[in-house]
């Protein structure tokens, strides 16, 4: 993999959420990167709370929230097919 291909068609976005950022990275900016063609995945990570939010492309084009992690002893697997 190219990692120029990667900056620039990315398939998975981790965001670490803050106070003030959080409302703007859960709703205008994602929708932004709704039109990345190759995204597949988007993850929001609480910083201040154990709390992770995972959304994912179907393959009709729409986002679902795969799942919510708050348990520190849960983990986080992502296929990047």
């Amino acid at each position: 993999i190219d990692p120029e291909d990667c900056l620039q068609n990315p398939t998975l976005i981790v965001e670490v959420l803050s106070s003030s950022t959080g409302l703007f990275d859960h709703t205008e900016k994602f929708r932004d990167y709704q039109k990345i063609r190759f995204l597949a995945h988007y993850i929001l990570v609480e910083q201040d709370i154990p709390y992770i939010t995972h959304y994912q492309k179907l393959e009709s084009g729409l986002w679902e929230t795969v799942r919510f992690y708050s348990d520190l002893n849960e983990s986080l697997m992502i296929p990047l097919d």
